[in-house]
């Protein structure tokens, strides 16, 4: 069975190769290797893979992102737990050295609609532990994606470029 995390993952790729063919001129995107998952599938006993900072990174009209996908089903909030410390400190590094670092978490609670929300680092999220309900994690979102397409992905994605 899949995980959600990796189907989502598979939906910002979807979504990010859509943008690059729009404008392959202005847009790169690179999906970086997931460390557990290389570890554990392909080199187990004889590779180390350092830890990455993020699951993509995108280049567009000039900016470069960092972006982190989460996924969840908890309907009334998101566990911050589910970023890992290592997560935090990376996007923290990158930020105070004048990147862009953005978790873009996904609440799949409802069947008929998914939200996604952009949310870049701050400290005060950080610092923060256990559960944070939907709305006021939405204070922190840059931005939202909203519905998935199969042709063209997340649309909404173009709006994190501004």
């Amino acid at each position: 069975m899949t995980k959600p995390g990796k189907i989502f993952e598979a939906e910002i790729s979807k979504t990010l190769r859509w943008i690059e063919e729009k404008d392959p001129e202005h847009v790169y995107w690179h999906r970086l290797n997931d460390t557990e998952q290389w570890q554990s599938k392909w080199h187990k006993n004889f590779a180390y893979l350092p830890r990455q900072p993020s699951d993509f990174i995108l280049n567009a009209f000039g900016k470069t992102f960092y972006l982190e996908a989460k996924s969840s089903h908890n309907k009334p909030s998101y566990c911050l737990d589910w970023i890992s410390e290592k997560q935090w400190e990376a996007a923290k590094r990158i930020t105070n050295g004048g990147g862009n670092y953005v978790f873009l978490i996904c609440d799949r609670s409802t069947r008929n609609q998914i939200n996604v929300l952009c949310i870049p680092y701050c400290k005060e999220l950080s610092i923060r532990c256990g559960q944070i309900k939907w709305k006021e994690l939405e204070k922190y979102s840059i931005g939202k994606l909203l519905i998935f397409d199969e042709e063209m992905g997340w649309i909404e994605l173009g709006q994190v470029l501004k």
